[in-house]
Parts: structure tokens; sequence; C-alpha cells
């Protein structure tokens, strides 16, 4: 500590003194006064009781930026610069500069920003004079009045580059929309140069990921598609897509990378005919066909454990279905739950070991418990009906439990779940907003759907699922529902499915004998399907057929012939003369015969005819408007014994049948119901 003792000369009349003394520069110190009366008698005593102290700390230290402290951060629309700093020192002294220097060093140029007193005080500044793609730094320098000598530079340790990258917003990749191709869709926001798309397959890691597609971007265009034409038929895929600019020669990525699923299912149509020899159509067969061993797209299930459940996104899904709705799927049950629940509305639960249907607040129950229906161990098929005015619950398509309807229900917005609490699996799910009837179920609910059918809102194979997602593959139109859903805790099984006896894709023939088989799913190069008719004990030539379906054949026309059949050939005439009847025609079973080429077959100008009858119990009818026949058009003959011996019907005749596996003739009378000029 060093002490200095200043003499100030009194002077009579004055009372206030000052007192100047020169303080280093750059220096920070603290000084002690005290103030003191001497050359007057009894100084101590006075100086005891009137003197006085004071300190005061005194800086003489410039103004300057703290070491370290400054820093360069663009802003989230990477339009301006924000570069803060810290300041020390409190002499700002006459003439000072605070210079801002900012360095392009793309472009390698240099701008001085003089900052006034109080922007430098401040500790920021923002910067809107950068450019898109140019690399920046910032330093800071202070130069004070001379005296105060040079001050250290501050410079930030990070560079800038703004840029007009953007975000992507949105990606989907299509779920099987389309048979040729995955169409993917994206949606962004700012400027993109190019889109990079990766794709792997589904279940594969990460670094499996390979480019197939680069697409050019515009800042002026926000939606973006691309359609993958090579992805494999059958295949699962997982979809990437990033973002891409190139700034200043460096390759920049959007921050996010977005994912998807995607898949396509090409598939193909057997059409055809089955008819008899004789061309005349054959109604109600079926036509099944199988994919052969190692070809067609695998079956799946999901098994659930009780802890389990499918949620589908959609909360609108079944809202309009108040007056009727139908809900169906595949179960194999282990243990007690929900099938498919739209909470508030319907319901479809295994429980007590009897199947449940619930609209409202009503229940219906079945009356036995499932086992006592099937064997507990297999897949049963369950139909759950809303009709306006009943409830119906069907088990392998039939009816086993009905009521009235008592309980009105209305619609909400709560989800559809499927497998909450149950254990077991389920398979092929399909949510309509109409009741269907007893026929369509039975004939529909072993075989797969197109998905376009009427008051289809969601169907679910499976097939193509995941272990966290599942796709809804109905649609109207060209507008598909994409009602999917995510899967909580449960897992996809290919072996835990319904047979291929109890599922299938099959048709049955039409009064013309005409069938179809839609939308047969074909994987790879190609799926080779067996179809076989079946009718009874019916045989048909051939009694199987091969079909390869692929991209280059995707519609086979595939007819047979039923083998099992005999001619009718006779004569009708006026009752009472040798007048023939042109124009009759005849029903088998109440079935219209047709020939091959869907005509109705009617007797000649001389009244003569030849129709096919299946082989076994059938009763055949002539039929003309405004005519009536004995025995009511009733074809009849007696025992076969070796050659059926074929008699006329008369009044009094008994019901006709006709039992017989050959050829014959038959002539039949009639009596005309109204007057004729025959």
């Amino acid at each position: 500590m060093e002490t200095t003792t200043q003499n100030i000369k009194y002077m009579a009349g004055k009372t206030a003194y000052s007192y100047e003394f020169d303080v280093p520069l750059g220096k920070s110190l603290n000084y002690e006064f005290s103030i003191k009366r001497s050359h007057t008698g009894n100084s101590d005593v006075w100086n005891n009781a009137f003197s006085k102290s004071t300190s005061l700390d005194v800086s003489t230290k410039h103004s300057n930026v703290t070491a370290g402290s400054v820093h360069a951060v663009l802003d989230e629309e990477a339009k301006t610069a924000t570069i803060t700093w810290q300041t020390n020192g409190d002499t700002w002294s006459s003439g000072t500069k605070a210079v801002l220097t900012r360095l392009n060093v793309t472009s390698n140029t240099t701008d001085n920003i003089e900052l006034s007193k109080e922007e430098f005080l401040s500790g920021k500044y923002v910067d809107d004079m950068i450019m898109v793609c140019n690399e920046y730094r910032y330093r800071l320098t202070v130069k004070p009045a001379e005296a105060y000598g040079t001050l250290p530079t501050v410079a930030a340790p990070e560079s800038i580059m703004p840029t007009s990258i953007g975000n992507l917003v949105a990606f989907t990749a299509g779920k099987g929309y389309y048979s040729d191709r995955v169409e993917l869709a994206w949606s962004s926001k700012g400027n993109f140069e190019r889109f990079v798309i990766n794709r792997k397959e589904h279940g594969a890691p990460d670094t499996d990921y390979k480019q197939i597609a680069v697409t050019e971007g515009n800042e002026a265009q926000n939606d973006y598609y691309y359609n993958d034409v090579n992805a494999v038929p059958g295949v699962v895929y997982d979809y990437q897509i990033k973002g891409q600019v190139m700034c200043s020669g460096n390759l920049l990525e959007s921050d996010e990378v977005l994912t998807d699923v995607g898949f396509r299912t090409p598939t193909g149509d057997i059409y055809g005919r089955v008819t008899f020899e004789s061309g005349q159509a054959v109604s109600g067969a079926k036509v099944s066909a199988e994919a052969t061993d190692g070809s067609g797209v695998p079956g799946k299930s999901y098994v659930f454990t009780g802890a389990s459940k499918l949620t589908v996104d959609n909360d609108q899904l079944l809202n309009d279905a108040t007056q009727a709705a139908t809900l169906q799927a595949w179960v194999r049950p282990t243990a007690e739950g929900t099938i498919i629940e739209k909470s508030g509305m319907y319901k479809l639960a295994y429980n007590d070991k009897k199947i449940e249907f619930s609209a409202g607040t009503q229940m219906l129950k079945t009356p036995k418990k499932l086992s006592e229906f099937v064997s507990s161990d297999q897949f049963v098929h369950l139909s759950a009906v809303a009709s306006a005015t009943h409830l119906i619950i069907y088990i392998n398509g039939q009816a086993v439990a009905e009521a009235e309807r008592t309980a009105q229900i209305t619609g909400n917005n709560n989800k559809v779940v499927m497998g909450e609490g149950f254990e077991g699996a389920i398979d092929e799910v399909r949510l309509w907003n109409k009741a269907l009837n007893a026929d369509t179920i039975a004939s529909d609910y072993n075989r797969y759907l197109v998905g376009n059918e009427d008051g289809l809102q969601a169907y679910y194979t499976f097939d193509y699922s995941v272990d966290d997602a599942f796709y809804d593959i109905s649609y109207k139109g060209t507008k598909y529902n994409m009602n999917h859903g995510v899967a909580t805790n449960v897992t996809t099984s290919s072996k835990d499915i319904p047979t291929s006896a109890q599922l299938g894709y099959s048709s049955y023939t039409a009064k013309d004998g005409s069938y179809q088989i839609r939308s047969l799913p074909y994987t790879g190069n190609g799926t080779t399907y067996m179809i076989v008719p079946t009718l009874g004990i019916h045989q048909f030539a051939s009694a199987k057929e091969l079909r390869l379906i692929n991209s280059q054949a995707q519609s086979h026309t595939v007819n047979f012939t039923d083998k099992s059949s005999f001619n009718i050939s006779g004569k009708v005439m006026y009752k009472g003369g040798n007048v023939p009847v042109e124009g009759v025609s005849f029903a088998v079973d109440g079935v219209t015969v047709m020939d091959g080429k869907s005509n109705i077959v009617k007797t000649d100008a001389h009244g003569q005819f030849t129709i096919s009858v299946p082989v076994g119990q059938h009763e055949v009818k002539a039929v003309l408007a405004n005519h009536t026949f004995e025995n009511g058009g009733k074809l009849t003959n007696r025992p076969i014994r070796s050659k059926p011996a074929v008699s006329c019907p008369t009044a009094t005749a008994p019901t006709a049948t006709i039992r017989t596996t050959t050829t014959d003739s038959k002539s039949l009378t009639l009596q005309p119901y109204v007057t004729s000029d025959a």
C-alpha cells in the first residue's frame, strides 16, 4: 500500500475544497482518503473529534470485449445472423470505435461494421446483410484513444452458412393401391434442389437402405410424387426420403428423414364358363383357385397375448353405421376378450365361452358355447349383423342367434379397436356399414373379397401387415378408404391362419355358367394357380387347370365341361293334334336352361328340343308364357332299369322327377292357355 499526503491551504470563508490526482491508465485501484487539520494547537484533539475518511474505487480499464465471449448464431429461418459478446472495463475514451468485422469465406471479402457505444455495450448485433449459401465468420475489435494502446481482437469460433433448405412435412408410400407400382408422395416447405429416395426390405437393418431414385425439387412446389415400378411384387419395403441442397460446394441434407412402409399387390383374374357337353350352362358350380406350393402371397394373422390390440387411425370409421352394420372376422380364441369394438356403438366379443354381439346397450349371445359349434383349436368365422330390426350372429356362415333390435345408437368418434384383452389369433377382418344378408354371408365368408364391395368400409387381410401397423385394402371407385391402423404388442404369424379349405379364392357359376375369380395376387416373377371346379358328385373335364399369373399374363380364360349329365330330346305338341309348339323353354330345378352361348334353349319350329340334365334327382319343367301344360309342364319317367321308359305327363301324374343317365326321347303334349291359331 502506498500512502501520500497533500496539504491544502485553509481559506477563511471557503466551505468547499477539491483535490485532483492522476490515476494510471488501464488500472483498477481502491483509494482511501482521510482529512485532518494541521498547523494548529491541540490538532490531535480536534482531529479525533472532527476528522473524516472515505474510499473510492477507480478504474481506468478501457471498455473491451471479454475474451472467448463472441458467438455467432443463425436464426431458425436462416435469414439473419445474431452476434453476441460480453464486455468489461468502464472507460470509453473519446474517439473510441467498436468494429465488427464480417468475413465472407466463400467470396473472400471483408466488411467492417462500426458499432455505436450503445450497440457495443448492449452485447448484441443482428446482421441481416448475409447471402444464402455463403459462409461467414465474425470478429470484434475495440479501438480506443491512442493513450490506451491497442486492445486484442476477439473472434467468434463459429462459422455460419445461411441456406434456403426447407423442411419435409409428410411422406406416404402406397399400400398395394396399384398393381404395377408403389406410389410415393411427400410434401415439403421451403427450398430443396433434389430429393433422394432409399429403399430396403421391411425388417432389414438400416444399413441395407439403397438409393433407388433422385428427383428434382422446386422452390415453388410443395407436393411431390414418385412411382417405384421396380418394387418386387409381394415384398413389403421400408422407404426413406431426404431433401438436399448444394451450398457453396457443400451438400446439405434436411434435418428430417421420413420413412414409411409400402408395397405393391399386383393381381390377375380368372374368367370362364362351366357347361355340359351339349354346351348348356351349369349354374351353382364352385370354381376355386389355389396357389401351388412355394408361390403366392403367404397369409398372415395377428396373434394377441391379452395385452395386445389393433387401433384404427380414423375415428370416423363406422360413425355412419347407426342403423346397419356387419362385423366379420376369422378367429381362433384361446382366452376371452374383445374381437372388434367401436365403443358406444358395436362390440363383437368372446366371453363366458360364448360369442357376444352388442349394439348400444343391447347384447345378443349365442345359446351354446363356441366349442359346441366348432372344434376349439380351429379357426372359426364370425359375422355379427345389425339391421334396423334385428341382431344376428353367424358362425361359419350359419345363423346361430337372433333377436329383435331394441336399442338405438348414435355415431361417435371412438376409434375401432380389435383384440383388446383377447388371446389367440384374428384374421380377415371386414367392417361394413350395411347389414349383409344370409345368402351373401354364406357365399362369401370363406372366400377372399376384391375390396370394392358395396358397403365395405374397411378390409384387413393382414397379409401385408407388419408388427406395428396394419393396412386397409378396401376402396370405392378409384379411391382407397385407407383406414390403416397401429398394432400394439402383437406379432404376425404365417402359420396360425385359416386353412385353404376354410378361406381361399373362389367363385360360383351364374345361371349362364360364367364365373370370375378376381384379384388373385402374384409375387416375384409370377404365381401358378390350380383352378378346380366342384359341384357335388359331378365330374369335369378337365378336373383341374394350371395357370401362371404374372405381369405378362394377368388374365386367363379357363372353361370346364361337366361330364355328369345326360341329354333329353323330345317334341312339344299341342294336345289333341300334331301341331308343334315353338319357343318353349325349360327349367331344371327352377334354373332356366341355357346353351354354351348364354342363349335360352327353346323348342324349334318343329317343337323339337334337346337339353342336358345333371345326374341325380331333378325337376325339369317346360315353360311358355300364356300356355298351360299337362302336369304343370313337368317331365316324368319311371324308375331306371336299363333304359328309361319316359311317359307323357297327365293332369293326374305324380310329381315329376327325372332320374336317368342315358339319352332318350320324350314327347310332351300341352294345351294352350289362350286361343291359338296353331
